[in-house]
């Protein structure tokens, strides 16, 4: 007897499934998607800071932040971003020392009444619970959030939108588990001829706004002098198109 088969997987079942290689974005590709979900995905307005001197926040907001859900604080908010190259790494409290330390200083100068916490590390219930309870004993820190890799990847694979304004992430995890064989096929194609410039894509101004165009209008001319980037952005919304819309692509010579 042979086993009966399984049905086939929905593309929501099968993208559940899928994870992405978040250790391989560097510190500054990390930042980078954690600062375009809190503005794209939870719609706040966010102001980032230069990496080499930005005082225990690497984003800030003054105002009142709604959350997806029914919570709403006001106030000013502190986004922090702890970053690790190691794939399997825990966060626990005791790697939290100098983090504390910088929440405890922000909350006294009422920089940071509530305070966000985004990593790549993998977080188990009980460790959030430890790292919960010792910042909000701050005096000052009123609201506090940690989001760790399982809910960022989460994000990455319920957000077509997400995925085309930090097209990094389409090297990091496995495709064909959020595009069909077409459209995997020529995706694929298009990052194999980007080579290892989408492992070094910088979000730049230019090609957010040609994202929102894209979405926009439906159309977006990529005007620059040689080298400036342009055949790489146009082929980093081509695969998001693949992906956003099933459209077919086609490169010109």
């Amino acid at each position: 007897m042979h086993p009966p088969e399984k049905p086939p997987q929905s593309p929501s079942q099968a993208s559940a499934g899928l994870t992405f290689e978040l250790h391989s974005l560097g510190w500054k590709g990390f930042q980078d998607l954690c600062l375009t979900i809190v503005r794209e995905l939870l719609g706040q307005s966010v102001q980032e800071f230069s990496a080499s001197n930005d005082g225990g926040r690497d984003g800030a907001f003054y105002g009142t932040w709604k959350s997806s859900g029914s919570e709403s604080f006001s106030g000013s908010l502190t986004i922090q971003c702890k970053f690790s190259v190691n794939r399997d790494e825990q966060l626990r409290l005791s790697g939290l020392a100098a983090d504390l330390e910088k929440a405890k200083r922000l909350a006294q100068e009422g920089l940071a009444s509530t305070y966000i916490l985004m990593t790549n590390h993998r977080l188990t219930g009980e460790n959030e619970e430890k790292i919960r309870r010792e910042f909000l004993s701050v005096d000052g820190l009123n609201h506090f959030a940690i989001y760790g890799d399982e809910w960022i990847a989460s994000k990455i694979r319920e957000s077509p939108r997400l995925r085309m304004l930090v097209p990094r992430v389409y090297g990091l995890g496995d495709l064909s588990q959020i595009l069909d064989e077409r459209a995997l096929a020529q995706a694929s194609a298009i990052l194999s001829s980007l080579g290892d410039d989408i492992s070094k894509f910088v979000i730049t101004e230019a090609h957010r706004q040609s994202a929102k165009s894209l979405v926009k209008e439906g159309f977006v001319l990529l005007l620059g002098e040689p080298a400036s980037g342009k055949s790489t952005i146009a082929a980093a919304l081509a695969v998001a198109a693949l992906d956003n819309w099933k459209c077919t692509t086609i490169k010109i010579r």
